[in-house]
């Protein structure tokens, strides 16, 4: 499930930035991602201030914690791990030309927009998967 959320605001991310920006720039990228997270944030601080008695956990579940984990979750872990890695590793010289910086990298032929959204979906699935199993931090 924190999979599917993780994809759906990534979609929400990408659509907003490109109704602002339709190159899709680094900078728009954060600053709709921070304002998505802002939101959504509030939004769960709302939840827990109007039904603080009966959503304990969920206070807890915020602070992340990895103690009700078990073997089943770390194999869960290690397949997306897995999987993403089979993802980018062939996109292994692109990634290189993006370290110095992303006009470079399209000069030199990588196709940016098509490398970026691999990378977006690769976290977006990672990240999901580290929520779901330890809850998020912070």
């Amino acid at each position: 499930m924190a999979v599917l959320f993780a994809f759906m605001s990534l979609m929400l991310i990408l659509s907003l930035s490109l109704v602002l920006d339709k190159s899709l720039s680094t900078n728009t990228l954060i600053l709709v991602g921070v304002v998505f997270s802002m939101f959504v944030s509030s939004i769960i601080n709302i939840v827990i201030a109007l039904f603080s008695k009966k959503l304990h956990s969920i206070t807890f579940w915020t602070m992340g914690s990895l103690a009700g984990s078990s073997y089943a979750d770390a194999a869960m872990l290690a397949v997306a791990l897995l999987l993403s890695g089979l993802v980018l590793f062939p996109l292994a010289e692109e990634l290189n030309a993006f370290a110095v910086g992303e006009q470079n990298a399209q000069h030199v032929g990588v196709s940016v927009k098509r490398v970026k959204l691999i990378i977006m979906i690769s976290v977006c699935v990672l990240v999901g998967v580290c929520v779901a199993v330890g809850g998020t931090i912070g």
